[in-house]
């Protein structure tokens, strides 16, 4: 039954779903991806016109050079829906009792920034009411909003128009609270069978949401619904040699104390070969200062344990920043490197 199965990213099935069944929400199965950034500035610049007025003229004339410009507010609004769509939750659905979506805006301070921090609330609950008629009429979600619409279609649907079997959920650690809501809600609707794998030791995208640990979420969500699951542990691994896994231990060990991961005794990977080019690991801390100096020294060490010509070295970065800064100091030191980036 391969040809019926459907492979994709979570994005690209929420898109499915909504064709589907998205007429339970208002949409039909032409409607469009797009931010509409015009559309969403518009109705920024209506919500806070009259409470930037308000502003102004509550201020005496000594202090109204401190109130921000209009388009400060706006940058500042839009960045701030951005960095909420950037984090897993859904913009649009802040204000809606129904919704899961719960942000804690927190007591303002007193004075004209306690003014400035309640407007910026104010503009931000009053678009997302907006916006979403605005993303109605137009027949457009973005792409930040595929999930949850996706999640409240499937919910409200009176039947769903394709019942999966079974779903599989690869890379689990990195899925965000709004992705295991429309898993669930489509296994609570279709009856379906769910099998979830992955490994917190390997989730990236906390940045973005991603719980510390989805699998704790996972139950937690699945025994509100009313569903039951089954844990299987793994321990045995195929890809990395007993040096490697045997080096790397005692770190998980001391960061599962700490808890900045979940990791205990039973959680010990096992090598199932011994053999293998697993070297010798050891993590440095290093001052920042000093990082340049440091991976200088590191590749010209490894230049010299490894001459073979078809030998690489990769010196992965965070981000952009730190790939060209290392880069320049190689150079600098007669190291031939180049620099590859996503973007």
């Amino acid at each position: 039954e391969l040809s019926s199965t459907e492979i994709e990213t979570i994005h690209t099935y929420a898109k499915k779903l909504i064709q589907r069944d998205g007429s339970s929400v208002g949409l039909g199965p032409g409607f469009a991806v797009g931010e509409l950034t015009m559309e969403f500035r518009r109705e920024v610049k209506i919500a806070l016109s009259p409470l930037l007025d308000a502003i102004f003229a509550s201020q005496s004339s000594q202090d109204v050079d401190n109130v921000p410009a209009a388009y400060q507010f706006e940058k500042f609004i839009e960045t701030l829906w951005e960095k909420l769509s950037g984090n897993g939750l859904s913009p649009l659905a802040i204000g809606d009792p129904g919704a899961r979506t719960r942000v804690v805006w927190g007591t303002p301070p007193d004075g004209l920034e306690g003014q400035v921090a309640d407007a910026v609330r104010r503009v931000v609950e009053a678009v997302a009411k907006t916006f979403s008629d605005v993303c109605q009429r137009n027949q457009t979600i973005p792409v930040s909003e595929l999930v949850a619409i996706a999640a409240r279609a499937v919910s409200a649907a009176q039947q769903l128009r394709r019942v999966p079997r079974y779903l599989f959920v690869d890379e689990f650690q990195d899925t965000d609270s709004e992705q295991i809501q429309m898993v669930l809600a489509v296994c609570a609707r279709a009856n379906s069978s769910l099998f979830a794998v992955g490994d917190v030791k390997q989730g990236i995208y906390r940045f973005r949401g991603a719980s510390g640990n989805a699998f704790d979420q996972l139950k937690a969500l699945a025994v509100a619904r009313g569903l039951k699951l089954r844990e299987y542990t793994l321990t045995q691994n195929f890809r990395s040699g007993k040096t490697l896994l045997g080096d790397l231990h005692p770190y998980f060990h001391e960061w599962g104390q700490a808890k900045y991961l979940e990791y205990a005794a039973q959680d010990r990977l096992e090598a199932a070969r011994a053999a293998g080019r697993s070297r010798r690991v050891s993590l440095t801390t290093v001052a920042w200062t000093a990082v340049d100096g440091y991976v200088v020294d590191k590749v010209r060490t490894w230049l010299r344990e490894f001459p073979e010509k078809n030998e690489k070295i990769a010196v992965l970065c965070r981000n952009n920043y730190e790939a060209y800064k290392f880069m320049k100091a190689l150079r600098a030191s007669r190291i031939s490197c180049e620099v590859r980036t996503r973007e």
